[in-house]
Parts: C-alpha cells; structure tokens; sequence
C-alpha cells in the first residue's frame, strides 16, 4: 500500500515538472524588444495622465495615440497584443518591464519637479490649487456643471413620468 502511495506520490510530481516546462504562451515572431516595451509603456503612461489632467494636447490637434504609436516604433496592433500577452505570461519579465516604466516616470516627475522650483512664485503657483488671479479652482466645476446650469427644458428628467409613460 505504501508503495503505491508512493508511486503516485512521484508520478503527480513529475507530471507537475513535465507539465511545467510548456511555456503557457508561445513567443511571436515579430515579439516587440522588452526595452521598447518599456519605452511604449511609458508613452501610454504618459498620454493617459495628459487626458487625465485635462491638458491633452494629443486631442486638441487630432492626433490618435495609438496611430502616434504604432507609426514611431514601427509596429502594429497585433504585434503589441502579441508581445503584451506574452511579456504578461512572464511574470518576472513584466514585473521587470513596469518597475522599468515606474522608474522613468519617477525620473521625469523629478526633473519637472526641479524645473518648478526652479521658477520660485512662479512654479508655486503652478503647483497650487488657484488660478492666475488667486482664487481657488475647483476641479469637479470645471469637470461637471453646476446643476444651477442646467437647462430645465432640455432635461429629459425634469418633467415627471406619466402612469403609462414608458422610458
């Protein structure tokens, strides 16, 4: 009995190894370097954070991100899903990748970081919570209209539903 036991206790264990050594994901052909994984990473850091901040220049002059990407590192769509999926199943090669990106935006915060205070008042002012005349800016203002705004005819929710009325 124990040597069964044992016997399956070995046979599960050199399935776990055999069945371990398959990479989950093959590796594409046109697999994007991981430096210009990096490099691509941070510009999507970057032009997630310019929409975020209500600065985006990308869309004020129509430019499409992906397009801006694909067109500088020669690449297409496929290529980056492909060496996406695969870089993901290489846990310690993403880690790696995005500890990377962290890294150069952490260095860039700090140059610009620098630069503003470098400006004296100036830079200060960039950095506070109040426009050029000194008053506070509220960003939920700027982002959602006062409801004292609104205009009641064109809002579909401010006549009442009718018993029969249907949405």
């Amino acid at each position: 009995m124990k040597g069964i036991v044992k016997f399956l206790s070995y046979s599960v264990l050199a399935l776990c190894f055999l069945g371990c050594t398959e990479p989950v994901v093959e590796k594409p052909e046109q697999l994007i370097p991981e430096e210009t994984m990096v490099n691509i990473y941070f510009d999507v850091a970057l032009f997630n954070a310019s929409r975020n901040s209500g600065y985006d220049q990308f869309s004020a002059h129509n430019i499409d991100r992906w397009s801006y990407i694909y067109t500088k590192y020669g690449i297409d769509s496929t290529q980056l899903a492909n060496s996406g999926l695969y870089y993901t199943a290489k846990p310690v090669i993403h880690e790696r990748i995005y500890t990377r990106v962290e890294e150069k935006l952490d260095s860039l915060k700090k140059v610009f970081d620098e630069e503003i205070r470098a400006m004296g008042e100036e830079g200060r002012n960039i950095l506070s919570d109040r426009d050029s005349l000194g008053n506070p800016v509220d960003s939920l203002k700027l982002a959602v209209p006062d409801s004292t705004d609104r205009n009641p005819a064109a809002d579909s929710l401010s006549t009442p539903l009718k018993p029969g009325d249907s949405l």
